[in-house]
């Protein structure tokens, strides 16, 4: 296919979904880099902080990427918490474009198109996560690191990003190692050295941000392994077996994708057991297996990756018939889910926080809510949004009839108080149409547990 017409393509979803998936998909993507620079501008007390503030086990480094912006708003541009957000994931999507650009180049037009059509990539590109911006600065590496000759200083520039995207999630120190492996068998040990001069630069430097950050000295990396590896403090969000990945990465993309995807990585380890790509990112999921807590974000780094094997895969196969037809399944179903996983919100409340926001007659009101408290997700305030529309939630008991401001977190709720015509719609996480079609397809009843939100006035 013609690459101009790719890169329209990839531009258009990446830009679409930096505007519009809002929210965070993961609570540190939040907490542990907006909440943390409302505390750095003096917005956010202490006490209502994660306890990764008061442990100094987060790096600034990646904060620090948001911090001018916040800094301009907060002092003379005043711009609405969805607009900064909305700016702020231009970072990562527009870095996600540099990176499969530098990836992609003087390759086939084939691993473009598998850039171009993988489904959940530009809605993972738009989050500011450490994951992905570790993984894109990790990406960028590997592209320039792929050059088989190179001046010194280059190698150091190399190194400094390795260093970078380890600062920022530490976790990839781990193919950041596979990589170094990889070019002392080639014996390239000049290249190492200059690596290794570049990674070490950037740990100097993530040392004095830090103190920055935390206004004292601290070595984040030791007292990152000192919480989770000797406290085992990550153990406290959940232990999983082993084969956890395989269920959570089948399930999490519509099945046929994730059957395809590991069957590309299990491809590519075992027919190309010594190239670069196996030995990083071997290691990578091996201890990730080891380690009890699991989450299928900790895996965000290598999926800049995929296309590479995926497209290795399809090159190895490609005379198969079997190969081919699952191959047109897997390119359908991509697309279909294409612009809908673009457009999705990350969070499914992000839609509530701006209707509370952009209504000044709601503010200062108390909230009432079933089930979890939306204001305080995981116990913690949602300060960066909320923190001064003087906003309280209390909960409201399910024998109840409710009262004032009330949100309902399921369909069933939704369906009662809008047959009974009581209550003021003010909003929704869903659209009427599509709320109406799919308790029509459930046939839910009034205690139906389907989650989502629905927000009313009543008297």
């Amino acid at each position: 296919m013609n690459q101009h017409f790719l890169w329209v393509i990839l531009v258009i979803t990446h830009l679409a979904a930096a505007l519009f998936s809002r929210g965070y998909y993961h609570f540190d993507e939040h907490f542990q880099v907006l909440e943390f620079l409302q505390w750095k501008l003096g917005r956010t007390p202490t006490e209502a902080m994660p306890w990764e503030l008061t442990e100094a086990m987060r790096p600034w480094t990646h904060p620090l990427l948001f911090y001018p912006l916040e800094w301009a708003s907060h002092h003379f541009l005043s711009l609405s918490p969805f607009t900064k957000t909305a700016l702020h994931r231009l970072v990562p999507a527009l870095l996600a474009l540099l990176a499969i650009h530098r990836l992609q180049r003087d390759k086939s037009s084939g691993l473009l198109f598998l850039y171009t059509i993988l489904f959940f990539l530009p809605f993972l590109d738009a989050r500011i996560s450490s994951e992905i911006i570790g993984g894109e600065t990790l990406a960028l590496a590997f592209a320039w690191d792929e050059r088989p000759q190179g001046r010194f200083k280059g190698h150091v520039v190399v190194g400094a990003l390795l260093g970078l995207a380890s600062v920022i999630r530490f976790h990839l120190w781990i193919m950041v190692g596979g990589l170094a492996l990889f070019h002392v068998l080639q014996q390239d040990f000049r290249r190492v050295g200059g690596l290794a001069l570049g990674a070490t630069a950037v740990l100097v430097l993530a040392v004095f941000i830090d103190r920055w950050g935390y206004n004292t000295w601290t070595f984040v990396p030791w007292n990152y392994l000192h919480q989770n590896l000797l406290l085992h403090k990550s153990s406290q969000w959940g232990i999983s077996p082993w084969y956890a990945y395989v269920t959570m990465l089948v399930v999490n993309t519509a099945y046929l994708p994730g059957i395809v995807i590991l069957v590309a990585l299990l491809w590519q380890w075992w027919k190309r057991p010594l190239s670069k790509l196996t030995l990083m990112t071997v290691p990578f999921v091996a201890i990730h297996l080891v380690v009890g807590h699991k989450e299928l974000r900790f895996l965000f780094p290598m999926v800049y990756f995929l296309p590479l094997c995926l497209f290795a895969l399809w090159e190895d196969t490609k005379d198969i018939r079997a190969a081919k037809s699952i191959a047109y399944v897997f390119i359908t179903l991509d697309l279909l889910l294409l612009i809908p996983t673009s457009l999705h919100d990350a969070n499914p409340y992000i839609g509530l926080y701006q209707i509370l926001r952009d209504n000044p007659r709601l503010h200062g009101a108390t909230l009432c809510y079933q089930g979890e408290n939306p204001l305080r997700p995981g116990n913690l305030a949602i300060s960066y949004y909320l923190g001064d529309l003087g906003l309280q939630a209390t909960r409201l008991p399910e024998d109840k009839i409710p009262s004032g401001l009330v949100i309902m977190d399921r369909l069933g709720a939704y369906l009662q108080l809008r047959d009974e015509a009581r209550c003021q719609l003010l909003g929704q996480r869903y659209s009427a149409w599509a709320i109406n079609a799919l308790a029509n397809m459930l046939q839910a009843k009034p205690r139906a547990r389907l989650k989502m939100w629905s927000l009313w006035s009543c008297p």
